[in-house]
């Protein structure tokens, strides 16, 4: 025995780890102490057989129990007696091996199990678990908890996590899980679970998985519609590994193909054709039942077929008529499988619900609401559904309501003739009348004379119907009704003979302020003439009161106004003039009266820099409240080099004012000197006063090229003459410069007989003259008849030129001819005659008002005619009526006229007329 002992401790603790080797330890190197098969059991499995090949005991042993450290000291035992080779040796080696193995597979020791010991055919999509548990061991016999391996194609073992689709769950230190979820092929393998002893030994079992694909039905509608009429492919499509068998039943009856019905099995089964689909006959329920013969696994699916039918109309509204403005109802039916959708089209265009069309697609009605002729036409319905459509046709017809033509209401005098036309149209035929109080006229029906009176006569055409009236008299005045009737209704419209319309009344707003009186007046047409009433703020009639209110109507009663004095805040508002003389409906003219209140202080903003004009901004003025609106807006300009800030006086002679009606917030003030700073002081006035001054500085630039002038528009549109086309301009800005001149360049883009014009070339250009900057025009003579011509201007300063502006104009078909022109001698030959003309009228004119003049000369020293005064001086002599001292000079003038008429005559002829001075000498 004590030999049996040393050589199981030799045994043991040749399997024992020592310190070093525990640390270096890898699961992956193989280990002689958990190999498939040690050289332990080699020998043993050698010695046990001995030599005989009909028991083989290692295999026996190794099956019924684990090959454990304790069981190959035993074996090692028995090898030495085996040596030995001794007969007697030989029974006592069975009968001791045998009670060894029973000693020992009663305790085996310290080991590994694993729970389910196996894991073949096990599904995929499965989940499942693996235990593996340290047996017959406490926590501190062993190190750590069992670890799971997966041993990898290339031989190495891959440590599984403790997380994942395939994961490890530490249960207590001796019990550790292997669990799959939802199982894949590519699980498939051998797994390891791994412990160690505190003792150094390595404990390991290992378990393979085999994994088999479950069946499973694919891309297999449960509801399958094969067509009617067709052949039917009812498709059961199946994945499994191993593959499974597919059958097919109907009603529990197996199908096969020889069946009456002609069944075919196609593609392994996964396909039933069904030939020939009919509803009646086929329709129903079918099971698709799939088989793993190697696993035993089994599946079922119940398919619906339900074949789909072409839709059929069965029903649809037949050819109708509906009045105008009514309703319209149009029906549809159809059968189909799936139920058809019924839409309806018009033109070929679908017809989708709104206010208009109310359509039911499932029951087919439509409804066509408040129906016009734009709905007369045919309309197809046309039913739907998954296999085809069919469509069907129905035809509307819409019988028009009678239509009457607005008119115009009339303006005649008493005595007039007049004529009222009433245009009707509709469904035929078409009943028209007028109507004027309580007379109908009508067009007498052909045989019977008109029972009208005399002065009113009924003319009807096709469409229209003729009222002539003679000899208007005051009763034709008021409300004439043209009234149409067919049998989907009546319509009337009306005009009125001479009603009140107010022609004329303020126009916009009135302005007011307090103290202030306001006239507002009103203008109206009337026969007879209207009465007028004034209506306050409040809505109230007014009267004169002769202290606030006067109103004053003309002989006439056409115009009225009314003067309010404005006093306080209930004075302002919305008044109005009423005009009624009783035809028709009453004028009324609103009239607003507004209370304005002084405008606020403008602020300035200078919109950029320019070398002679200021451009200025006033933002807050812009949107401004109507009471606060200016009527003139105020600019004053001093330069700045004369301007003394806070003691200047902006009434000298150095300040510029310019004055603007306010109609916009941007304001230009010219005539500036370039580089030269401004100091403007700008004020807005209206009714109410004047706002607060705003000034500011403002520098100009220096001088610029001129802006490009602006052509004027042709008279005649863009119509110009060949002979003489004249081409003008607006003087443009000289940008601080003045212009010197104008350059203008032409040319023709050809004939507007032709379909294309000829493109601008810049060496086709024709020049004229220049022209001086005191002209703003130029006439182009000897142009082409009926032609297109371009041309352009540009003005030219001292600092350059402008850019072009260009225009376009036509030709007309008048062709020019060449005038002679006048010589300068021509000119002054004219001018002197006009003179020559103008001198002998105030001759004439002297001669017979005043007694002077070359004539008067002529006829006093060549013809010896007595001058007025003289002649009444010598008769006053004669009668004593002249003193004696007043005869001496008479006498010595008289004297003296003979040797004076020489004298006069010169200077009449030099001077062309006589002062008073000669006069008197003359006298």
């Amino acid at each position: 025995m004590a030999s049996i002992k040393g050589v199981l401790t030799m045994t043991v603790g040749h399997n024992r780890m020592d310190n070093q080797e525990r640390e270096n330890f890898d699961p992956n190197r193989p280990n002689p102490l958990i190999s498939t098969q040690s050289s332990y059991d080699v020998q043993v499995r050698r010695d046990l057989s001995d030599g005989s090949a009909a028991i083989d005991w290692y295999s026996i042993v190794s099956a019924v129990f684990p090959i454990t450290d304790g069981v190959r000291s035993v074996c090692s035992f028995i090898l030495l007696l085996h040596s030995r080779s001794c007969s007697l040796w030989y029974a006592i080696k069975k009968l001791l091996l045998i009670r060894l193995i029973i000693i020992f597979s009663q305790n085996p020791g310290v080991h590994l199990e694993l729970n389910p010991r196996t894991l073949q055919n096990r599904k995929t999509g499965e989940n499942f678990a693996v235990q593996c548990k340290i047996k017959d061991a406490s926590p501190s016999d062993v190190l750590g908890h069992p670890k799971w391996f997966h041993s990898m194609p290339t031989g190495a073992d891959q440590p599984i996590p403790s997380t994942g689709r395939v994961g490890v769950k530490l249960i207590d230190s001796l019990t550790s899980n292997l669990l799959f979820t939802k199982a894949e092929r590519s699980d498939e393998g051998t797994y390891k679970c791994i412990a160690q002893t505190t003792g150094g030994n390595v404990l390991a079992q290992s378990i393979d998985l085999k994994l088999y694909e479950k069946i499973q039905f694919f891309d297999t509608p449960i509801t399958q519609h094969p067509r009617d009429g067709s052949d039917a492919v009812i498709v059961c499509h199946v994945k499994a590994d191993p593959p499974a068998s597919i059958l097919w039943y109907r009603d529990d009856q197996l199908i096969t193909e020889e069946n009456e019905r002609n069944y075919k099995l196609l593609n392994g089964n996964s396909e039933l054709l069904i030939p020939t689909f009919s509803v009646e006959r086929d329709n129903g329920i079918y099971r698709c039942e799939a088989l793993q013969e190697e696993t035993g696994d089994f599946q079922s699916l119940e398919i619906t077929v339900e074949a789909y039918v072409k839709p059929e109309i069965t029903f649809i509204s037949p050819l109708m008529e509906v009045f105008e403005k009514s309703q319209a109802h149009l029906l549809c039916t159809a059968t189909g499988t799936p139920s058809p959708v019924i839409s309806w089209l018009k033109d070929g265009h679908r017809i989708a619900p709104d206010k208009k069309y109310e359509i039911n697609s499932q029951s087919g009605e439509m409804v066509i609401n408040d129906v016009d002729s734009e709905d007369a036409g045919i309309y197809t319905c046309q039913a739907e559904n998954s296999v085809e459509s069919t469509t069907e046709t129905v035809n509307l017809d819409v019988f028009l309501l009678p239509k009457v033509a607005p008119m115009s209401d009339v303006k005649v005098k008493k005595g007039d003739n007049m004529e009222l036309v009433c245009k009707f149209s509709g469904g035929k035929p078409v009943s028209v009348v007028w109507k004027h109080n309580d007379m109908i006229f009508e067009e007498p029906v052909d045989g019977f004379e008109s029972n009208l009176p005399e002065r009113y006569a009924v003319h009807a055409q096709e469409d229209s119907l003729t009222l002539h009236v003679f000899q208007l008299e005051l009763n034709d005045s008021g409300v004439f009704e043209c009234v149409a009737t067919n049998k989907a209704g009546s319509t009337s419209a009306s005009l009125t003979v001479n009603p009140p319309v107010i022609t004329k009344s303020n126009e916009g707003i009135v302005r007011a302020v307090n103290g202030q009186e306001v006239t507002l007046f009103c203008e109206a047409s009337a026969v007879p003439p209207p009465t007028w009433t004034w209506l306050s703020s409040s809505g109230s009639e007014l009267f004169t009161d002769e202290t606030k209110y006067f109103i004053n109507t003309s002989v006439n009663q056409l115009t009225s106004s009314l003067r309010v004095v404005m006093s306080e805040i209930q004075d302002y508002g919305r008044y109005a003039c009423k005009a009624d003389n009783g035809v028709g409906e009453t004028a009324l003219q609103p009239i607003d009266v507004v209370q304005i209140r002084q405008p606020p202080k403008p602020e300035l903003m200078f919109e950029n820099q320019h070398p002679n004009y200021a451009s200025i901004l006033i933002p807050n003025y812009a949107g401004l409240d109507a009471k606060e609106q200016p009527l003139l807006v105020v600019f004053e300009v001093v330069k700045e080099s004369n301007f003394v800030e806070n003691d200047f006086n902006w009434d000298s002679s150095d300040v510029v004012q310019t004055d603007m009606t306010f109609d916009s917030t941007s304001y230009n003030v010219r005539g500036l000197t370039p580089m030269t700073k401004y100091v403007f002081r700008v004020h807005a006035k209206n009714e109410a006063g004047s706002s607060e001054y705003a000034e500011a500085s403002y520098e100009t630039v220096k001088p610029r090229i001129p802006e490009a002038p602006t052509f004027k528009p042709f008279p005649d549109g863009n119509q110009c003459s060949p002979a003489n086309c004249l081409i003008e301009w607006d003087e443009p800005n000289d940008g601080g410069s003045d212009i010197l001149g104008y350059d203008i360049q032409y040319q023709s883009l050809g004939s507007l007989d032709s379909q294309s014009t000829t493109p601008v070339d810049e060496n086709r250009w024709l020049v004229t003259d220049t022209v001086p900057p005191t002209e703003k025009f130029i006439i182009l003579r000897n142009l082409d008849p009926t032609s297109a011509y371009i041309v352009r201007i540009k003005a030219r300063n001292d600092e350059g030129y402008s850019n072009w502006e260009q225009t376009f104009f036509e030709t007309t078909a008048e062709t020019w001819t060449s005038t002679p022109s006048i010589t300068a001698g021509g000119i002054v030959a004219i001018v002197f005659f006009v003179l020559l003309i103008i001198f002998i009228i105030v001759d004439v004119s002297c001669y017979y008002i005043n007694h002077c003049g070359l004539l008067m000369c002529v006829c006093v020293n060549l013809c010896g005619k007595t001058p007025p005064d003289v002649k009444a001086k010598e008769i006053a002599l004669e009668e004593g009526q002249i003193s004696s001292d007043e005869k001496k000079p008479l006498k010595d003038a008289l004297q003296n006229q003979a040797g004076d008429r020489n004298d006069v005559m010169e200077e009449t002829l030099m001077y062309g007329h006589k002062n008073e001075e000669k006069k008197n000498t003359v006298v």
